[in-house]
């Protein structure tokens, strides 16, 4: 039998673990949405283009578009949270300027 104050340490200890592990859930969620900010800056500024090649609005809008496609695959595979769902469905309508005015800045 544990004592009072053995017992509330390890009630505590154990609030915060399951917190942690629920930040950890949370941080995995940003970092996720924030390297889909990354991969579509990437593309809007050309930086996939090879140095001297010259880059079209086509070129970019093909690449944007081919990512858009690759990422809508994997995130039906994979699922989303409320916030994702919201965060991508303003990407995937190319409202990024709304994307960027909201919550889904990262």
């Amino acid at each position: 039998m544990l004592s009072p104050a053995i017992s509330f340490r390890l009630a505590r200890m154990r609030d915060i673990v399951e917190d942690r592990l629920l930040f950890q859930s949370d941080l995995k969620e940003v970092r996720r949405m924030r390297q889909w900010v990354l991969d579509a800056e990437h593309i809007l500024s050309a930086d996939f283009a090879q140095a001297g090649s010259e880059v079209s609005n086509a070129r970019v809008g093909q690449q944007f578009d081919s990512w858009r496609q690759g990422l809508l695959q994997q995130l039906t595979q994979d699922g989303l949270s409320q916030e994702q769902q919201q965060c991508a469905s303003a990407v995937f309508a190319g409202a990024f300027q709304s994307a960027f005015a909201s919550h889904c800045v990262l």
